[in-house]
């Protein structure tokens, strides 16, 4: 019984995940920039590492574009603060549903930082569960911070 609770809230997350994002931001589900396309022809594997290579150069060329000052959604307060050391903002609901917290680890690789597509992503999540308190946490990246400083920091923040 519990077990198909579970599966459900989680189901649901991702849905709402992927309805919220919008088919422009879940188009990586579908198709992985490192797979190599039909139309191209790789004979050897120095060939697969320069083609990978490229790939990742073009992905992190250019200047990253600021995003707009985060809008907390209509019956929510913000509130950042810090746990144990580490950068948290911590969303409330207006009207709690649940005593459940939500502690949401950000995606990123360690490279990309937290935005307000993840902000919008975790109180979404929040809702999945019955409206609990939601901590997004706001871990170093590089390369102020190399591997595992983000995952200390988590850890830390998280125990």
């Amino acid at each position: 019984m519990e077990r198909n609770r579970v599966c459900r809230i989680l189901l649901a997350g991702l849905t709402v995940g992927m309805l919220f994002a919008g088919p422009g931001r879940t188009e990586a589900a579908y198709v992985n920039p490192y797979q190599f396309p039909a139309a191209v022809q790789v004979a050897d594997r120095a060939e697969k590492l320069r083609y990978v290579a490229q790939k990742t150069e073009n992905m992190f060329k250019g200047t990253p574009q600021a995003e707009p000052v985060y809008t907390v959604p209509k019956g929510w307060k913000e509130d950042r603060t810090s746990l144990k050391g580490v950068r948290v903002e911590k969303y409330l609901p207006g009207q709690k549903g649940t005593d459940r917290v939500l502690f949401f680890l950000h995606g990123g690789g360690y490279i990309r930082g937290l935005s307000n597509s993840y902000r919008d992503w975790a109180i979404a999540q929040s809702r999945a569960i019955g409206q609990g308190d939601v901590y997004v946490l706001d871990y170093r990246i590089s390369p102020d911070a190399v591997y595992p400083e983000a995952l200390k920091e988590a850890a830390a923040a998280g125990g």
